[in-house]
């Protein structure tokens, strides 16, 4: 019973996290000459980034990194 209720809470989580990740990602948005900085590691997330993900939160790497983690944290 312990194992459905740990899935039912790790979903619950992922779904929070992808949930603050669109509301923050409405307010990280700037303008096309302004580079954001990535929430990870701080470096800045590229214009081509940007513009194939408007609102993106995380640079490609780290954004690669964060869903092999999910993957892998989903498959546990």
């Amino acid at each position: 019973m312990s194992d459905i209720i740990d899935r039912a809470q790790q979903l619950e989580e992922f779904d929070r996290d992808r949930a603050l990740d669109r509301v923050l990602g409405a307010a990280h948005l700037r303008g096309p000459d302004d580079l954001a900085a990535c929430v990870e590691c701080g470096e800045a997330i590229g214009l081509e980034r940007r513009a194939a993900r408007p609102g993106a939160l995380r640079c490609v790497e780290c954004e690669g990194l964060r869903e092999r983690v999910l993957k892998l944290y989903r498959k546990g």
